[in-house]
């Protein structure tokens, strides 16, 4: 089912990334992210909320990898760091 939604995956470094459909974090290190809404840690899961547009640009979540992977499936405006062996691929 995934494969029909996520087709291509490309590495990307840190700065302005603009992935749309989310990113995939590989490694077991943790990565910076900044979203295009701010978004709401609840018990489902990472999801958007109604919230001011511009304050995503100051709003920083960390996330962190594993080994298989780990998909953050909302847009994803900044990629502002990973640490060492992790790496973060722009999803399409």
């Amino acid at each position: 089912m995934a494969d029909r939604i996520y087709q291509n995956a490309k590495p990307v470094v840190a700065g302005a990334i603009d992935a749309k459909k989310g990113v995939l974090i590989v490694g077991g290190g943790t990565v910076g992210l900044k979203f295009y809404k701010p978004i709401d840690f609840n018990s489902n899961g990472s999801t958007l909320t109604g919230r001011g547009f511009q304050t995503a640009a100051d709003e920083q979540a960390t996330f962190t990898g594993t080994v298989q992977g780990t998909v953050v499936p909302v847009g994803v405006h900044t990629l502002v760091r990973t640490e060492a062996g992790t790496t973060v691929y722009k999803l399409a």
